[in-house]
């Protein structure tokens, strides 16, 4: 019988971590480290499960690292898998009987609800961004540095360039297609495909949300930004170390985001600090049901709060969850690093877990990181150093010395990371 840890009570302490990883496109290595930052890595086959799962007509839908597109029905039971020539980390998205979404053998895929093919579309790189479908086209981002637009038969409508790769989800809002970028900026881009505005930051942009007039978005420069419709900072957000792609989060006018300090902030729509919850790798932004706020953590826990930022408990994985929880039946469903697509109820008891079809972990390929050479220390001296990510680990793991983020959880301080001749100190 599978063993779950029991959700611990709000008494229970709850430490701030620093740094983490931004599974989105940053291995970030912090506090006394040396830190690598590049827009893009890659994953390993197996069985993790990084992103979201999307409910339509009462199936689970998700997309794991062995390369399947899962459906799942509402008792944990499979429906059916759908396999690709590559990793799925994008969430997949649904509109009537279609089901999209990207793999890393560069195809947008779109099968039926019954799990057969409709169409593909192929680029020349890695997909790992949800596709957007509006009414008249499909929408999504690859490392190719596109933004492509498709009908709903899989014909190429046009295509947007970006300077850098694009690894979060576009949004679409009044016809304006927001496309975040490696560039470090948020393209505002017409539904034919022209750029209307360009808002530049210092560093790689997060994914959009908008409210009211407004375009909400964050950026590893530790901003979060609040921009006009039309292209002008209306105002910005000092947060204490960067903000990751799968940020800002909005609902009922509070605009929600997480942080590599550790934090998940809670702002108004005018940019003040309505509070914020200290936990340990909150670097994703929330998602929300009856008046609760669920809150994933590399740490493997997912935390529930309520509506003024208090801990009402936590559910602990073994590894840890990258992608918000959705909500299907008053249950809540999310999947982690550690093979399984959890089912719980929102008080944080077990109903289900469901297995995918690998037990071990996918783990980072830090050797084929594009254009970054990596010098690390030996092992048996890097081992000596302090531990950087301290997430439970499987059998497999363990028995190679890898950990579920990366080859090596230990890094010295003598290590250091070259790239075309630059160093990252």
């Amino acid at each position: 019988m599978d063993s779950y840890i029991k959700p611990q009570s709000v008494e229970s302490s709850v430490s701030a971590g620093s740094g983490g990883l931004d599974l989105m496109g940053m291995v970030e290595i912090s506090e006394n480290t040396r830190t690598i930052k590049d827009p893009f890595f890659h994953l390993t086959m197996g069985g993790s499960i990084i992103c979201p799962p999307c409910v339509h007509k009462g199936i689970i839908f998700f997309g794991c690292c062995d390369g399947n597109v899962y459906a799942v029905d509402r008792d944990g039971r499979e429906v059916f898998r759908f396999g690709t020539g590559g990793q799925i980390i994008g969430s997949p998205a649904a509109e009537g009987e279609s089901v999209l979404f990207g793999s890393y053998d560069g195809n947008l895929y779109c099968m039926n609800a019954g799990g057969e093919l409709e169409w593909k579309f192929s680029t020349n790189d890695v997909i790992i961004t949800r596709p957007f479908i509006t009414k008249t086209a499909i929408y999504f981002g690859c490392h190719d540095g596109r933004l492509y637009a498709l009908d709903k038969d899989g014909k190429l409508l046009w295509s947007y360039a970006t300077k850098g790769p694009v690894y979060a989800d576009p949004f679409v809002h009044r016809d304006i297609v927001f496309v975040p970028s490696t560039d470090n900026s948020m393209h505002a881009v017409s539904a034919e495909g022209k750029l209307l505005w360009e808002f530049p930051t210092n560093g790689v942009v997060s994914r959009a949300r908008t409210g009211g007039n407004a375009v909400f978005f964050g950026s590893k420069d530790r901003n979060l930004y609040s921009v006009s419709m039309e292209g002008s900072l209306l105002w910005k957000f000092p947060a204490s170390d960067s903000i990751g792609t799968y940020n800002p989060s909005i609902n009922s006018n509070i605009v929600y985001t997480g942080c590599f300090d550790g934090n998940v902030y809670s702002l108004d729509m005018n940019g003040n600090l309505v509070w914020k919850f200290s936990g340990r790798d909150l670097t994703v932004a929330p998602s929300f049901h009856e008046d609760m706020i669920f809150v994933p953590s590399y740490d493997g826990s997912l935390y529930a709060l309520d509506r003024e930022g208090r801990l009402l408990w936590r559910f602990e994985a073994n590894a840890g969850i990258s992608g918000a929880p959705v909500f299907l039946d008053g249950k809540v469903i999310f999947g982690s690093w550690d093979c399984n697509l959890y089912c719980i109820t929102t008080k944080g008891e077990p109903v289900w877990k469901f297995g995918t079809s690998l037990g071990a972990p996918s783990l980072i390929d830090m050797g084929s990181i594009p254009r970054v050479d990596l010098e690390l220390p030996p092992v048996q001296q890097a081992r000596e150093e302090r531990e950087i990510y301290s997430l439970p680990r499987s059998q497999t793991t363990e028995q190679t010395g890898g950990s579920l983020y990366s080859v090596e959880t230990e890094y010295s301080e003598k290590g250091h990371y070259q790239h075309k001749g630059r160093r990252y100190k």
